[in-house]
């Protein structure tokens, strides 16, 4: 068995027999909230998301952070982040805590099953179904729903006639589920009139060089950025995602939509309808309010979250001499 794969098995072994009975007990009722991040402080998703929780939450409780650091680190030291997450939950003893992302989740909730503390999530792909969430009084959330369907659906009716895109994403947990939900596993499905194709990459030089045999070889009309996080250099270091959005923008000779706010910009993507972390992160709080606040007993369903609004850059519009329609322009945000 790998020595990392040992070493968590043995730090989860031993919070589980040390702290089952103490888990029931150890929530006070402090004004502190504990957010588990799946990723790392500096990750955009991270940043976005953290302004409505802020926004929401800052006045009234103190909020406590670990981060898993999940885009960065290699998944056989995810379940010992998870233990340590587990620790610092132990150490804060919070009122709340919140769950951020799919790695959170999957690895941190068997430790707080049992707990009588109130538990929101948000950021999530998967169905909560398949992490035994659902039933459960204590614990609630918000899932995160790509805008993939409608997005393309509206910049073809609003901006470029597409037959073909290509979709591009790294490995990660958020690609897997898409792939599998949306284009039930298989490389290629037809939204509309529109045939996409998805490509999971695992390092920096298979996404260069998707991107650019891809392109020689099928003929496409734009390109959809997904996520970019989790890519590897040739040595197994993870690369930095500014190097590879800049990288793909730079490389390009279509123009590219996001699917998530922090792609948007000069040197990234041209925008579209997309995702904004901050909408998550607004509603998750409000989401630990309504924890607070029910009857004991009451089971809150999941959330989705905000569907998707439409975010441009003015550069990368004008890079590509494209302009916006009235109807859509009306209701754009503007970022350079």
């Amino acid at each position: 068995m790998n020595a990392l794969i040992t070493q968590a098995f043995i730090a989860m072994f031993g919070l589980y027999v040390t702290c089952t009975l103490a888990v029931a007990q150890c929530i006070p009722a402090s004004n502190k909230i504990l957010i588990i991040h799946s990723y790392h402080a500096q990750y955009p998703w991270v940043e976005n998301y953290m302004k409505g929780i802020v926004s929401v939450l800052n006045n009234q409780f103190k909020i406590e952070h670990f981060y898993m650091d999940t885009k960065r680190l290699p998944p056989n030291r995810f379940p010992i982040m998870a233990a340590e997450a587990f620790k610092k939950f132990l150490a804060v003893k919070p009122s709340g805590v919140i769950l951020s992302d799919d790695n959170a989740l999957k690895w941190a909730t068997p430790m707080f099953k049992e707990s009588n503390c109130p538990i929101v999530y948000l950021g999530i792909n998967n169905n909560p179904r398949n992490y035994n969430l659902l039933g459960h009084n204590n614990i609630s959330g918000v899932l995160e729903r790509p805008p993939l369907k409608r997005s393309m659906l509206l910049m073809k009716k609003h901006l470029i006639p597409m037959k073909r895109a290509m979709l591009l994403f790294d490995n990660g947990t958020t690609a897997s589920v898409l792939k599998e939900e949306i284009f039930n596993n298989k490389g290629s499905v037809t939204l509309g009139n529109t045939v996409v194709d998805i490509f999971l990459i695992d390092t920096f030089d298979r996404w260069k060089e998707t991107f650019t045999s891809k392109n020689k070889t099928q003929t496409y009309d734009v390109i959809y950025i997904g996520l970019y996080h989790t890519l590897t250099d040739s040595k197994g270091n993870h690369v930095d995602s500014e190097k590879v959005i800049r990288w793909t923008s730079d490389n390009s000779k279509l123009p590219i939509f996001s699917l998530w706010n922090f792609s948007v910009g000069k040197g990234r993507a041209m925008g579209g309808y997309v995702l904004n972390g901050e909408d998550q992160g607004v509603r998750a709080a409000g989401r630990m309010l309504e924890m607070f606040n029910k009857p004991k007993d009451l089971i809150l369903p999941p959330v989705t979250g905000e569907e998707g609004r439409y975010i441009f850059s003015r550069y990368e519009l004008k890079r590509w001499s494209l302009t916006l329609p009235k109807a859509l322009e009306e209701h754009t945000q503007w970022v350079p």
